[in-house]
């Protein structure tokens, strides 16, 4: 996850934080990934995990890729290193961690709702948790905890009826990108059309959850390899092309179409559509 993220880690120890609950209950308007992890300083909790040394600089990409600072915050946290190898365990060590806690008054102006959150967001914490040998209970808790399922991939008779009312080509798709007006046009009722593409589907994404800079990155794209890679569970699994997808892969592209008809809308289909054939 944190290489996804482009921050780079000098080393790593598991511990865990007293009088801190995990729960989900980061709540998003999203089909796919309907909510994320959450701390809440409750007394008696107990929160295990893993803290990563990194660079000022990879903190600030961090602070940026987890909401800039509207949903989730960096806070400090006192954590309690698991002992190391012939260490005496009574002998406890303790740091000082940043870790990203999302509070009711949040600049994004999310409601906390404890939701299920999806099986791709519960396993890379599930892989996490076995990898860095957190504790046995807490890996269990994990391991039990629901998920929301994907949605199938299936469309209204008016989004159908959008996704075939023009054919477009990648030039015109890469002609709907970020502009230099966007930049300087400050009523997104005024911003020029902005497309993105999956599985051969266009939307004009100029509205919806996303912010600018999500806008700007990914506008004039096609999406579908992106999101096929959400779900890798490691470089074997990453898939390279559209021969490679596993049925995972396919399932969730499938679920982000269905995901996005819901945000955006539908302005038609890309000439080259016939090639994703799942």
């Amino acid at each position: 996850m944190l290489k996804l993220k482009s921050v780079h880690v000098h080393s790593s120890r598991a511990g865990y934080l007293d009088d801190v609950e995990l729960r989900f209950d980061l709540k998003v308007s999203s089909l796919v990934e309907p909510s994320y992890a959450n701390l809440h300083r409750v007394k008696g909790k107990r929160t295990h995990g893993v803290v990563y040394e990194m660079d000022e600089r990879d903190m600030m990409t961090m602070d940026r890729v987890e909401g800039g600072g509207r949903s989730y915050v960096r806070e400090e946290f006192e954590m309690t290193l698991y002992p190391k190898p012939g260490q005496d365990p009574s002998l406890k060590q303790t740091l000082i961690v940043s870790a990203y806690i999302c509070h009711p008054n949040n600049l994004s102006g999310l409601v906390l709702q404890d939701h299920p959150p999806s099986k791709r967001y519960l396993d890379v914490l599930r892989r996490g948790a076995r990898y860095h040998k957190l504790d046995e209970a807490y890996c269990q808790w994990l391991e039990q905890h629901p998920h929301t399922e994907l949605p199938k991939l299936q469309f209204t008779a008016e989004q159908q009826a959008a996704v075939e009312s023009r054919c477009i080509s990648a030039e015109e798709l890469r002609a709907h990108g970020w502009k230099e007006s966007h930049e300087k046009t400050e009523n997104i009722e005024e911003w020029e059309a902005l497309w993105m593409s999956i599985k051969g589907v266009v939307f004009d994404i100029r509205y919806g959850r996303y912010g600018p800079a999500w806008k700007k990155h990914n506008a004039g794209t096609d999406l579908t390899m992106f999101s096929a890679g959400r779900v890798a569970i490691d470089d074997a699994t990453l898939p390279t092309d559209l021969c490679h997808l596993l049925p995972i892969h396919k399932d969730y592209v499938n679920a982000t179409v269905v995901d996005f008809a819901s945000q955006y809308p539908i302005v038609g289909h890309m000439a080259d559509r016939d090639k994703y054939d799942f």
